[in-house]
């Protein structure tokens, strides 16, 4: 099942948390890789643009599912 235009999430560190969209996916030495359109990341966060490993990212839709409980 595609990931592209799901909303996700990543916390870095204990400073930021960034929501974006999954825009591009692959698979690099075994791990599903996503390239993820951060909404206005801070300009600090090198890595705000790179590829991100699915299994570090949450997802948005299941913060909203728990939310609703």
């Amino acid at each position: 099942m595609s990931k592209i235009n799901r909303r996700v999430w990543k916390a870095i560190g204990h400073n930021y948390i960034l929501f974006g969209t999954v825009v591009e996916e692959a698979k690099k030495n075994g791990w599903f890789m996503v390239k993820v359109e951060w909404r206005l990341p801070p300009s600090n966060i090198a890595m705000a643009d790179e590829w991100q490993r699915i299994a570090d990212l949450g997802c948005v839709d299941a913060l909203l599912r728990e939310a609703n409980k």
